[in-house]
Parts: C-alpha cells; sequence; structure tokens
C-alpha cells in the first residue's frame, strides 16, 4: 500500500516536471547571436544604441555589445542573444527573465555551463557522447539555478499548437492567440513581440532622465527576447510535430523528431528538414537565425514610428499557466507577426487529421515480468565449520510493478522504481572442504547445500542522499513541498545529491554505479518446504561426525555495478538486458542439528557472497 502512495504521488508530481524545452541555452544563444550579427548597418547602429540605454547602471552585468561572442567558460557579464536561452527555460516571464539577468547571482554560472556544454558538443561525435553531455550539464544547471526544475510546467508552452485545417499562417496565428486557447509557442511569441513593438513604439533614446531612459529600453528588449525564445523553439522538430496526446506521448514524439529529423515545409511553402534540440545543423541555425532577424528589425523599425495607439500588457506568465490572456492586436499587428511566422514550419496535425507517427517514452506506470540467471561465489557453507570457498548457480522469475520515469529527465537518467515479486531457485553448493575433519572422498561427495527454492522480492528506487530516502519524503512532500520533492526525485534520477550514480552512455551500453537502489531478498524454507542435508557437526568429546541439519536462510542480493548493452522500446512495451554485480549475505535464521537426544538450535554467522546477474526485464506501459 506504501508502494501505491509513492507511485501515484510521484507520478503526479513528477509529470509535471517533464522538460520538453526545444533548443539548449548554447544554440539558443547562438541562435540570437547570429540574427544580430546579420542586421544590416542601419539596424545594427540603432540596436546598438537601444542597448546603450538598456546598460544604464548596469554596465557591470551587461556586455558592452549585444552580441558578445565567444566568451569562455567564465564569462563576465551577459549579452542581449544570451537573453532569449534565459526566458522560459530560466525564467517564468519578460519581467523574471530581466531580474533574473540583473540581479541573480547564478545566472554566470548558468552562462559557463552553456559554454562548456557548447564546447562538449562540438567535439562530440557519438550520440552516447551527446547524451553525457546533456546529463552533465543538466545537473550543473540543477546545481546553479535554484528552480530550474521547478519551472518545468504540465503545459505546452513551448510547442506549437498542431492544426485541424489546412488553415495559412494568419489563421493559425489567430487560433493560437484566442483568449482561452492552449498556451503555445506561436501564441507567446506574438503576445511578447506584440508588447515588445508598443514598448518601442515613439522611444526616444535622449529624452528622460538615465534611469527612465534604461528601465524603458530594458523593458523594450526584455519583452522582445522573451518572444524570441519561443519563435526558436517553433524550428525544433519535436515541438512542430504536435502536443497532443498523454506526457508519455508527447515527451517519446519530442525525442524522438528532435534527434531524427522531421521533413515538413514553411508556411512559405519552402521544404525543409528539422532537427531539434542539441541536433542543430548549419542549415538549422541559418534558418532560425533568418526569422529572428526579421522579428528585431521590426522593433527597431518600431522605435522611428510613432507612440502606439494601444496599451502595452502585463507580461504573460509561462511556467504554470494553461490558456492564453486575452489580447487584442490590431490588424497591422497582426500583419507585421503573420510576416514572422510565415518564415516557420507548419506544425503537424492533431489526431485524426493525417497526425505524423507518435512515439513514447518510458514514463508512467507498468506492469512487467523479468527473469535472470546469476553465478555467485560465498566465503563457506551455512553449518560447514571450516568450509572454504563455494560456488552456486540461481535461476529467478518474477512479475513487477512500477513507475518508469527513466526518460523523463532524459535517456541517461535512472529514475527506475519498481517492486517484483517471484522464485528463486539456487542450484546446490559446491565447496572446498579445507578443515572439516572429514575424509577428503566422503567431502568431495556431499553438497554444502542441496538445491533449494524459495520466495524472493526485488525494490527498486532512486535515492536523493541515502536509500529509500524518497520513500519516506514522498508521502509528506508531495502535498505539502511538491516543488522540493521534484527536485529531489531529479536528482535521484541523475545520481544523487553526490551525483556518483549517474548512468554514462559508451559505444557499446551503459554503465552505472548502482550500490543502495536495489536491493533483492529470497526466503529459504519459509514456504514449507525444508531445506534438509549433511553436514560435518563437533561432537561433544571433540570429534567431527555427520549429523542431518535443518535451514532457513534469507538471500540478500545488493547490485554495485550495472551494464545496460541495449534498451528497446516500442510504443508501450520494452524490452532490456543488464547485466550487475553485486554482493550478498546469505543469513541464517534458523539452523536446527538433528541428534540422537532431539533436535539443537545453532546460531552459525552470515556467510558473504559475491555475484554476476544477467537479467531480462519486460515492461507493458499504461
Amino acid at each position: 500500500m506504501r508502494f501505491h502512495r509513492f507511485a501515484v504521488a510521484a507520478v503526479a508530481v513528477l509529470l509535471a516536471a517533464a522538460p520538453a524545452h526545444a533548443w539548449i541555452h548554447p544554440e539558443h544563444r547562438t541562435i540570437a547571436g547570429e540574427a544580430i550579427s546579420g542586421l544590416d548597418p542601419a539596424q545594427q547602429k540603432a540596436l546598438d544604441a537601444l542597448w546603450a540605454a538598456a546598460r544604464e547602471g548596469h554596465g557591470a552585468r551587461l556586455c558592452e555589445t549585444p552580441w558578445a561572442g565567444a566568451q569562455g567558460t567564465k564569462p563576465g557579464c551577459i549579452d542581449l542573444a544570451a537573453w532569449p536561452a534565459l526566458a522560459g527555460d530560466h525564467s517564468c516571464s519578460a519581467d523574471d527573465m530581466l531580474a533574473t539577468v540583473l540581479e541573480s547571482e547564478w545566472v554566470l554560472g548558468v552562462a559557463s555551463i552553456s559554454e562548456e556544454l557548447r564546447l562538449r558538443l562540438a567535439k562530440a561525435k557519438r550520440r552516447d557522447q551527446v547524451r553525457n553531455a546533456l546529463a552533465g550539464s543538466d545537473l550543473k544547471l540543477e546545481n546553479t539555478d535554484p528552480g530550474y526544475s521547478s519551472r518545468a510546467g504540465a503545459n505546452n508552452s513551448h510547442f506549437l499548437l498542431a492544426r485541424q485545417t489546412g488553415d495559412d499562417v494568419a489563421i493559425h496565428l489567430r487560433r493560437g492567440t484566442a483568449a482561452g486557447a492552449e498556451l503555445n509557442a506561436v501564441g507567446i511569441y506574438a503576445f511578447e513581440h506584440v508588447r515588445a513593438l508598443r514598448l518601442a513604439a515613439g522611444f526616444d533614446a535622449a529624452a528622460g532622465t538615465p534611469g527612465e531612459r534604461g528601465a524603458r529600453a530594458r523593458a523594450i528588449l526584455a519583452a522582445e527576447a522573451y518572444a524570441l525564445h519561443f519563435l526558436e523553439d517553433a524550428f525544433a522538430a519535436g515541438h512542430v510535430a504536435g502536443t497532443w496526446g498523454k506526457v508519455a506521448d508527447r515527451k517519446g514524439t519530442h525525442d524522438y523528431y528532435n534527434e531524427k529529423g522531421l521533413d515538413t515545409q514553411t508556411w512559405n511553402g519552402t521544404r525543409v528538414v528539422l532537427l531539434g534540440d542539441a541536433w542543430m545543423r548549419p542549415e538549422d541555425l541559418e534558418r532560425t537565425a533568418r526569422a529572428v532577424r526579421t522579428s528585431l528589425a521590426q522593433l527597431l523599425a518600431a522605435l522611428e514610428g510613432p507612440p502606439s495607439a494601444g496599451a502595452p500588457a502585463a507580461p504573460l506568465e509561462s511556467c504554470r499557466a494553461m490558456e492564453m490572456p486575452a489580447f487584442q492586436p490590431d490588424e497591422a499587428e497582426i500583419r507585421d507577426t503573420a510576416a514572422v511566422l510565415f518564415e516557420t514550419p507548419v506544425p503537424a496535425r492533431v489526431a485524426g487529421f493525417g497526425e505524423l507517427p507518435r512515439f513514447r517514452s518510458e514514463i508512467g506506470p507498468f506492469v512487467g515480468a523479468a527473469a535472470s540467471g546469476a553465478f555467485a561465489g560465498s566465503s563457506g557453507v551455512a553449518g560447514y565449520e571450516g568450509a572454504g570457498l563455494s560456488s552456486s548457480g540461481t535461476l529467478s522469475i518474477g512479475a513487477r510493478i512500477g513507475v518508469g520515469l527513466e526518460s523523463l529527465i532524459g535517456d541517461s537518467a535512472d529514475g527506475l522504481v519498481f517492486l517484483e515479486g517471484g522464485i528463486q531457485m539456487q542450484s546446490k553448493q559446491n565447496i572446498t572442504c579445507t578443515s572439516c575433519s572429514l575424509p577428503s572422498e566422503l567431502a568431495g561427495y556431499l553438497p554444502g547445500i542441496p538445491g533449494r527454492t524459495g520466495l524472493s522480492v526485488r525494490y527498486r528506487m532512486p535515492f536523493w542522499l541515502i536509500p529509500g530516502d524518497l520513500l519516506v519524503a514522498t508521502p509528506i512532500l508531495a502535498f505539502t513541498a511538491p516543488d522540493l520533492l521534484k527536485r529531489m526525485a531529479i536528482r535521484a534520477a541523475n545520481g544523487g545529491l553526490v551525483p556518483i550514480e549517474r548512468g554514462f552512455a559508451t559505444p557499446v551500453g551503459r554503465f552505472q554505479l548502482v550500490l543502495g537502489r536495489e536491493i533483492g531478498a529470497t526466503f529459504f524454507g519459509y514456504a514449507g518446504q525444508t531445506i534438509d542435508y549433511f553436514a560435518p557437526v563437533p561432537s561433544a568429546d571433540g570429534t567431527i561426525r555427520l549429523a542431518p541439519v535443518s535451514l532457513k536462510s534469507i538471500r540478500l542480493e545488493v547490485p554495485v555495478l550495472e551494464y545496460r548493452p541495449f534498451r528497446e522500446f516500442a510504443t508501450r512495451q520494452t524490452f532490456t538486458l543488464l547485466g550487475q554485480l553485486g554482493i550478498g549475505w546469505d543469513i541464517p535464521t534458523q539452523l536446527t542439528v538433528h541428534t540422537a537426544s532431539g533436535p539443537v538450535e545453532r546460531t552459525p554467522g552470515n556467510l558473504v557472497f559475491g555475484y554476476f546477474r544477467i537479467a531480462f526485464d519486460w515492461r507493458r506501459y499504461f
């Protein structure tokens, strides 16, 4: 029952943390930088003047130029090109983003992590290298930005709104910005871009006090930068493929098309092949930067125009809101915004209207089955004084229920939670009897312990600091501090507070230290089966004789290192092969020696063993 409560609470809280952002931070900044550097001289001059006004009073934090280029891994300032990268992923509104840029102690740390990731991705030649780079970067961002995971919401703000009909860009824009429409990337872009245009209209860089000019310039740039984040998202393949479906379907579809690509066209009829976050190519960069440049050109043109007749709306909150707010752009604003969106990809259709193939990630509850075989070497045999090393093999089969969260943060994470029940069959234990005081020819014919069968249970769960801490924390924090629980669970899935148990991808599979994440127990002699055998027993006169012995014991298995050569996933089912190296203890709970005068209870010591286990794991997700 406690496991069920954990599963329900974990799914409810953690599915809201499923990250589905588009371009990663260095890609967002590179796109904006490419767009800025491509402005014509007059536009560049206007942007420089606006940026100079925005730097009033904040010259130490804001770089001298809007695009500072490569800054190294210890940047000393934040340029304008970084603002779209900080929008949405590291802030929830334009005002929040501006406060982050100007006031937070951690924003330079994020910039440093971003540059490190950019350099690692530039050197990556294989998929496993990309996965390791992203996983390491996410862990650093969790440590640096205190709200990084808690900003991930259950809405679709970073995705395009799926189409139902063959509407044109203006109709699609009106659908995406209509009051009550599902929050979406085009809607947020249009909302914040129009805000920026209205704020920029009639701006005089020479009017007012430096403080007033600086505040207004920063508000203009913040609104536009926030808009640009979502405009850039509109070019990522996984965000064009559609938003409908459950979290697992959205996440799986997002990840598949971002990496594998999507063949589609833009609203202006140009055929394009898109990729997505962490997989950006030069053509993706050029295409996205061109649209961003068009948007910036409109903003800079508005600086020269008359004051806007429409009042700027309050900034839109993109992390928790589920619907678009009331928004009434005029025809000129609709026309300008549509001109930018004309260069963006046409979004995919909803279900039942010619939708793209969907893919599911390993997220959600499941039932499954597992079978395994293991070879173990032990320090002795229960009841055999003087026995040396022994060996045995085991075969196990079991059924599982659990929650899959392995793809919640990324496919290099380990958020697997399950409870398994089954049976384990152990072969007879062969021993080397070094000082049993038995004739060697007799000792060779006696198995240490005969083959036996027991009931087994197995449990797995990631932990934040110590094994089992999430099991205790979830019933409390799921309702009192869900954001804290979310951060703890994400850290647990990515290796724990001290991330020594993070998985590492290689060309031949995935390796992970798993000590404390999983434990198995088998109960021998507890289901009506008596484990009877002969063992050498010292008598009262000091001689050694063979006596019948009955045994009950608990065999504990603790995996230490895990290797997964592959993991296949198809829509709702996954099949995994894994190998584990571990340690264990065979703990006799009852050892009865049958003598002529009656049974005698003995208390032998626990036996330590090491083992290698190969397991086959099948799951069916719901």
